[in-house]
């Protein structure tokens, strides 16, 4: 960020001349609306891509609630809500997986682009003939508006382009589970998953077959704060609001499920650093 405001530093000096006789507050106020404008264009990307990570990752804490949810159903004997839990599951990684595709990413990438283009144009072209009409009560001429118009179309290809490398870089976190279908569909086929994360782990094996750290999606080193941040975004999908509709037996299964939750958390609270 700190680059990018570097840059709009430098074009402030240059941008905001308009002509030689342009009275000093004028200028000022137009390489302020060039600064804030590029700042926001290299913002915008940054915003696109966070919203999409976030979309992504409730898909796949709404995947791990079901799971949850599933395998404690068919330990009750509901096997009919498991199954309808798994198809939901389905669905939802069907549609993680398209917000993964390379399309996707590229065509969030343009959207972003074009919002940066539009803003970095408009905004100084806003702020410079508010500020010239302020003082001088005139419009600015169509040359030095053309000329300003060039200038902000210029600086408005190179505003988001730092924001964009991350577009190419995995948006995915390696701790969270992808496989949550093909692990519900392992357990309604009895095949539990009783594989320990790790040595001496035996004891979190649980009817789910995850670990404590696989069912709030950490890693082997966090901070209790991730951990805090983990568990509440995973309750958020057990709330009563989202299960208003669901059978009593299903309601069932989902209390069973936050208790799973709170006892992962509980198992974790004297790891977390």
């Amino acid at each position: 960020m700190w680059a990018a405001l570097s840059v709009a530093a430098l074009l402030v000096v240059e941008t905001a001349t308009l002509t030689t006789n342009t009275p000093l507050l004028v200028r000022i106020i137009a390489g302020g609306a060039f600064a804030i404008a590029y700042a926001l264009a290299w913002f915008i990307p940054i915003w696109f891509r966070h919203r999409h990570l976030r979309d992504q990752n409730q898909l796949l804490e709404r995947c791990r609630a079901l799971l949850l949810v599933g395998a404690r159903a068919l330990e009750a004997g509901d096997q009919g809500s498991a199954n309808r839990a798994l198809g939901t599951i389905r669905r939802l990684e069907a549609h993680w997986r398209l917000g993964n595709t390379i399309l996707l990413k590229v065509s969030i990438a343009v959207w972003a682009v074009l919002w940066a283009c539009i803003v970095i144009v408009v905004l100084p072209l806003g702020g410079i003939g508010l500020a010239h009409y302020g003082w001088t009560g005139q419009l600015i001429g169509p040359t030095n508006l053309l000329q300003e118009l060039w200038v902000a179309t210029a600086i408005s290809l190179t505003a988001p382009m730092y924001a964009l490398v991350s577009y190419f870089e995995p948006w995915v976190n390696p701790w969270i589970l992808e496989d949550c279908g093909a692990r519900l569909s392992a357990i309604l086929h009895g095949k539990r998953l009783s594989e320990p994360f790790s040595e001496g782990s035996e004891r979190n094996i649980n009817v789910d077959g995850l670990t404590p750290g696989e069912v709030l999606g950490l890693g082997v080193m966090f901070t209790r704060k991730e951990l805090d941040l983990a568990r509440r975004n995973l309750v958020k999908q057990f709330h009563p609001i989202k299960w208003h509709d669901a059978g009593l037996k299903v309601r069932a299964a989902r209390e069973m499920a936050r208790k799973r939750v709170d006892a992962a958390y509980e198992a974790l609270r004297e790891e977390a650093s």
